[in-house]
């Protein structure tokens, strides 16, 4: 998730990056389109680095909380 965010947001594609990025901006796209904005402050390019670990377990606590939310809107009762 946060890779596909980065790819949208950034323009990017050095995250997560041992696969193609055509899955990761089509299973965002509605993200990209509802305007979740992310925080990149643990995003680092250096020799070593590994910022997927740091912003994968960022994003998903965001974005787990935003599906939620969004889903408790639209299922009904059931959810309240």
């Amino acid at each position: 998730m946060a890779a596909g965010v980065s790819h949208w947001e950034l323009g990017r594609f050095d995250l997560y990056r041992v696969n193609p990025p055509l899955v990761r901006l089509l299973a965002t796209l509605p993200v990209a389109v509802v305007g979740y904005v992310a925080d990149w402050t643990g995003y680092s390019t250096g020799p070593g680095e590994r910022p997927e670990f740091y912003l994968g377990e960022n994003s998903s606590t965001s974005t787990g909380a935003a599906c939620f939310i969004c889903s408790r809107g639209h299922a009904g009762p059931a959810f309240r």
